[in-house]
């Protein structure tokens, strides 16, 4: 078995052992409700015989039975980190990754401007391809980003990039430009906007 996972890739061998190990907990899990199950039946049908013998029974099939409803929330506890580490092996084999540890997931706050500039096409193909090879969706004033850490910090730059391209014009006439000149709130606009 061994020989076997070396010869698939890393994240194909962590999936098919997390998935094995699934199948196995739910199976467990399974038995252990049926095994409850018939404890409860046996300890209602001991608690209507009203016999000493059968109130000694009743005691017995308490503790096993609080022993399964132990061994049941350490299984369905299992189960749940299981579920969780094959959902994250399986996005990360979506993004391309060797390596669960590689995998990032994000979400970036954008501006109005670049909020307006991701809905066309090719600004949003810009971005994919800065992202080396991860998934990127927009919802809003957000933009949300599965994939490496590398392609993360070049979603950044990317953004940045987006974000310089940012213009602005305004026409006014002389005399008003020179009004706002001498009162300095030229300069004010510039340090406030980092112009």
């Amino acid at each position: 078995a061994e020989a076997g996972l070396r010869d698939m890739g890393a994240i194909d061998a962590l999936l098919e052992a997390a998935g094995q190990r699934s199948t196995e907990l739910d199976a467990e899990a399974v038995a252990v409700k049926e095994a409850l199950a018939a404890l409860d039946a046996d300890i209602s049908s001991k608690r209507a015989e009203r016999t000493i013998a059968a109130q000694e029974a009743v005691r017995e099939l308490l503790k096993s039975k609080e022993a399964k409803m132990k061994r049941q929330k350490l299984v369905e506890a299992a189960l749940g980190h299981v579920r969780l580490a094959l959902a994250k092996l399986e996005q990360t084999q979506a993004v391309g990754l060797d390596d669960w540890r590689e995998l990032r997931k994000s979400t970036l706050p954008l501006s109005a401007f670049a909020t307006e500039r991701v809905k066309d096409d090719e600004v949003m193909s810009g971005l994919k391809a800065a992202c080396a090879g991860g998934t990127l969706s927009s919802d809003g004033a957000k933009l949300s980003f599965t994939g490496s850490a590398k392609g993360l910090e070049s979603l950044k730059e990317a953004l940045e990039k987006l974000e310089s391209g940012y213009s602005c014009s305004v026409e006014v006439e002389a005399s008003m430009l020179r009004l706002l000149e001498t009162r300095g709130e030229l300069e004010r606009l510039a340090k406030k906007h980092g112009v």
